[in-house]
């Protein structure tokens, strides 16, 4: 494995916070890289990964999905003051199941929760996910995670199932739109945001780093309320 200094590491996890360089030059494993192929690299780097975006144009919110059609293993860590999810339970420790097939992201707050919904049943139509029950039936394990954008616009507007459908369609192993898309569509962040204070614009980040045989890639949301 090349090595790679602490520095490196955490300028990496930085990009996946919207995180921007004073200088655009990078030395990761002894190889520097220009600033192009630093924006080029994103969670999709990681082979098997796809990911997809669905942005409603009626107001700013909407949903992101990581799909893992080969399966993935899958494990949760519960922080901040007020995560949602959905099915993330099932990934603890104690649990017997370790295998996801995807991850969605969305805002909407509670109600954004039912985009899993329109993943499982696109995975489900291609045959992807826990073989159960009668023959022939899979249940893909999906977990989401949300966040609180129901005061930007109009909060009658949600991602829903179908929303989580549309955007695991859109899923691919490309580049990954960054930015006020998907999930980030509605992301804001500012901790007094709930109580009167600041609240400012962010969205959906993602990066990859390079360590040898080995691919990370983060992906993130910056919001009050949960990060994923």
């Amino acid at each position: 494995m090349s090595k790679i200094s602490r520095r490196g590491f955490e300028l990496a996890m930085m990009s996946s916070l919207g995180v921007r360089y004073l200088h655009p030059e990078r030395v990761l494993a002894g190889e520097a890289e220009s600033d192009s192929e630093a924006r080029a690299r994103s969670i999709t780097d990681v082979p098997g990964v796809k990911v997809g975006h669905f942005t409603d144009s009626r107001r700013p919110t909407g949903c992101t999905a990581i799909l893992f059609e080969d399966g993935a293993t899958g494990g949760v860590d519960f922080d901040g003051s007020g995560p949602e999810d959905f099915q993330a339970g099932m990934l603890q420790p104690g649990s017997a199941l370790q295998t996801i097939w995807g991850i969605l992201l969305a805002g909407g707050d509670s109600y954004g929760l039912s985009t899993a919904i329109g993943a499982m049943r696109y995975l489900e139509e291609r045959g992807k996910g826990e073989h159960w029950g009668p023959a022939g039936m899979v249940v893909p394990l999906v977990v989401a995670s949300i966040l609180d954008d129901l005061r930007v616009g109009d909060g009658r507007i949600r991602p829903d199932a179908e929303s989580g459908y549309k955007a695991c369609q859109a899923a691919t192993t490309g580049p990954v739109a960054e930015g006020c898309v998907g999930a980030g569509a509605g992301a804001t962040v500012g901790t007094g945001s709930y109580y009167g204070g600041l609240r400012m614009k962010s969205g959906l980040g993602t990066a990859s780093i390079r360590v040898g045989d080995f691919v990370i890639g983060p992906s993130s949301r910056r919001t009050p309320r949960a990060t994923s």
